[in-house]
């Protein structure tokens, strides 16, 4: 399971081999002035797509996510990739619940992720996180949602290059 310590790691890594880092996070906020952070390795899941040509990908896939003291996130992942001059695109939906162990739903989740990148460098120039009417103004772009995010896409199996 990815955690913020997880991502503390990977931004070490990457001051070892950077001389300038800027991560994308700071302070647990979103910074859009973020370059070679090292925390970014949401690029993994959809840089798979830009070595293959600019078509609008789509994945659906059913989660049962276990994220420990007895929740799970039960629910549907939607993702969309798009690329335009090198560009990235990446729009991800998460409809579901947080469930006990038994699976009774306790609290719903609807989330809607957007991020955009320049190519497999650069910085990650937008991570929005918007969560219909359970945050103030619906927008949040916390880390938190990016760890969240970040162990759902495990969860529907793929592998982060990244942690290897």
């Amino acid at each position: 399971m990815i955690t913020e310590k997880t991502l503390k790691s990977l931004r070490e890594n990457a001051r070892l081999k950077y001389e300038e880092t800027t991560p994308m996070f700071k302070n647990g906020k979103f910074d859009p002035e973020n370059s070679r952070g090292g925390d970014d390795i949401i690029r993994d899941y959809y840089s798979l797509w830009n070595d293959n040509g600019g078509d609008m990908k789509r994945v659906t896939e059913h989660v049962n996510l276990d994220m420990g003291n007895g929740t799970k996130f039960i629910g549907d992942f939607i993702s969309s990739h798009d690329i335009l001059e090198d560009q990235s695109y990446v729009t991800v939906i998460l409809e579901g619940a947080l469930c006990d162990e038994a699976e009774h739903e306790r609290e719903p989740i609807s989330k809607r992720y957007y991020i955009s990148s320049y190519k497999d460098r650069g910085r990650t120039e937008i991570f929005r996180c918007h969560q219909d009417e359970y945050v103030p103004n619906g927008r949040c772009d916390l880390e938190e949602d990016y760890i969240f995010l970040l162990n759902v896409i495990e969860s529907i199996g793929f592998k982060f290059d990244t942690l290897e």
